[in-house]
């Protein structure tokens, strides 16, 4: 089974995926030759309990400890501060500039783009 996009925007330096039971990191811009860091979701809320000493919530509704059926794509879009550190983009995203590129790509490429 293979997927194909007519087209791939990088609008993020570092995607993130919930899927099944796993929290999965992707790097475009790996300096030590790895570019995907995989998760077991509850080991993740485990190292972030621990981080942040806080009640950790998953957002979205997502119960800890159950399997997630469906999958989540989270992009990190680009501050002014992660355009500055980026090594992909120098483009910042403020809420208006969001609106309009989704607006953008819902119209033109719509089902057939990956967004990165």
């Amino acid at each position: 089974m293979s997927v194909e996009f007519n087209s791939i925007y990088y609008i993020t330096d570092s995607p993130t995926f919930i899927s099944s039971n796993q929290y999965i990191i992707l790097d475009v811009t790996p300096t030590d030759g790895t570019s995907m860091m995989v998760l077991d979701i509850i080991l993740l809320i485990i190292i972030l309990i621990i981080q942040t000493n806080l009640h950790f919530t998953i957002p979205l509704g997502i119960q800890c400890g159950q399997k997630l059926n469906d999958t989540i794509f989270h992009y990190h879009l680009r501050t002014i501060q992660d355009a500055n550190y980026s090594e992909i983009s120098k483009t910042e995203y403020n809420p208006t500039k969001i609106l309009q590129m989704f607006d953008m790509f819902y119209e033109n490429e719509s089902i057939n783009c990956l967004l990165f």
